[in-house]
């Protein structure tokens, strides 16, 4: 974070880009009467100055509920930039600050963080979304690398690593059966087809991902090729594979067959189906059986797709052996059984949100269907917390970036310290 000197922060006409103040939220008394009291004053971000007129973005601790697109809230960290609660830029509207509003400078952004901020504006802008901050794309400077999604001659890519020449990309994809989902979004990654994309070739930015978020990504990619790898010889139970255009869950096998389920994905369901967990997501079965020789197997060719853990291989053996009346029962409750494929997004540097109160909280450990919590505003409040059958309480809300998540442990790790000595 870079140092400001005493002069510089009640300075209005030194403000200039990146720079993050404290402002009234309003320009006249009668502007003053209609805020409630405690919050007529905020943090603003500097995005733009043209002469002596200054442009910024507000910051607020509570966005929108009902806005769930990442773009449009920028997240600061809150440790890293000495805020008093967890706050966001939002990406929505951009206000003249008159200098009688101005306060004082209390930071600036970091030139990742001003990076990032400005690739949303420019996605948001140039998006379909129902508001759009009123900027020039001239006053937006960024550079395009690792973590972002570009549209080039029709088809997107991810981009995982740049070189001299090139920006070296995974094809990718919104939703699909092998789909990684993200701030609510479902994207598919081909990793299996890694390729290049000249840098002078035009394109256009679509998304982009910050540090953690390519943490999350990077452990997805690493877990689905080790699975790859280790059935690509043989099935084991509750592997889902696609054979001649049609998806098939294994229950057991033979010397020459494989046993399956015929499934489908959750956009094919049909009011007769019932639920079957698979890692990261649910399909439906008729329950009808098949036979497949391996031999046939071998020569005509199957793709593997992804295999069901321990607990949801139990759980579907459970619903494979329910008798035709219960099925039936099933089928009436429409029960909503994504459980697992919903903890399962709880790892290590997600933020959640607990529905009984208005904290959020930072997951820091994992292990098994325990997850270690701590409070984002009362780092002393940290506990354990164990999944079980009923609803979980934790509803996800973000990915935290991971330099942000690292100043969190670190804080963490001295508070203990400090209790220690005590």
């Amino acid at each position: 974070m870079d140092m400001i000197s005493i002069d510089e922060n009640n300075n209005f006409s030194l403000l200039n880009v990146g720079n993050i103040v404290w402002a009234r939220r309003y320009k006249t008394e009668e502007e003053c009467e209609r805020i409630p009291q405690g919050h007529r004053e905020g943090p603003f971000v500097v995005i733009k100055k043209n002469g002596n007129k200054v442009y910024v973005l507000q910051c607020t601790s509570c966005p929108y509920p009902l806005d769930k697109w990442k773009i449009l809230y920028y997240p600061l960290g809150q440790l890293y930039y000495h805020m008093a609660k967890v706050t966001y830029i939002s990406c929505l509207k951009v206000f003249e600050l008159q200098e009688n509003q101005f306060i004082e400078t209390i930071g600036h952004l970091s030139e990742y963080d001003l990076n990032q901020l400005n690739k949303q504006l420019y996605i948001l802008i140039h998006s379909r979304y129902r508001t759009k901050p009123k900027i020039e794309n001239k006053y937006l400077n960024f550079s395009i690398g690792v973590g972002d999604v570009i549209r080039v001659y029709g088809k997107r890519y991810y981009i995982y690593d740049v070189d001299s020449e090139y920006f070296n990309v995974y094809p990718v994809m919104y939703g699909g059966k092998l789909s990684v989902c993200i701030n609510d979004v479902n994207y598919m990654f081909l990793f299996d087809n890694p390729t290049k994309v000249k840098k002078a070739n035009t394109m256009n930015l679509i998304d982009t991902f910050h540090s953690g978020e390519i943490e999350l990504i990077n452990a997805y990619k690493q877990k689905m090729l080790q699975f790859r790898n280790e059935t690509k010889k043989s099935l084991k139970l509750g592997t889902v594979f696609d054979y001649r255009n049609n998806l098939y869950y294994v229950y057991d096998e033979d010397e020459t067959r494989f046993f399956c389920f015929r499934i489908y994905p959750t956009k094919n369901r049909e009011p007769k189906m019932v639920p079957v967990k698979v890692k990261l997501g649910i399909y439906y079965t008729f329950f009808a059986r098949v036979g497949i020789k391996k031999k046939n197997m071998e020569e005509k060719g199957f793709e593997l797709k992804k295999c069901a853990s321990s607990e949801e291989i139990k759980y579907n053996e459970r619903i494979f052996q329910l008798p035709k009346k219960e099925r039936r029962e099933m089928q009436k409750k429409k029960i909503e059984l994504n459980l697992l494929s919903k903890t399962d997004r709880l790892q290590p540097m997600t933020v959640v949100s607990n529905g009984n109160s208005k904290d959020e909280y930072l997951i820091v450990g994992r292990e098994g269907n325990v997850i270690e919590l701590v409070n984002m505003n009362h780092l002393e409040d940290s506990y354990y917390f164990e999944f079980n059958e009923s609803p979980c309480p934790y509803h996800y809300s973000r990915i935290m970036a991971k330099e942000d998540y690292d100043v969190y442990i670190n804080k963490m790790k001295d508070l203990k310290n400090i209790s220690l000595m005590l």
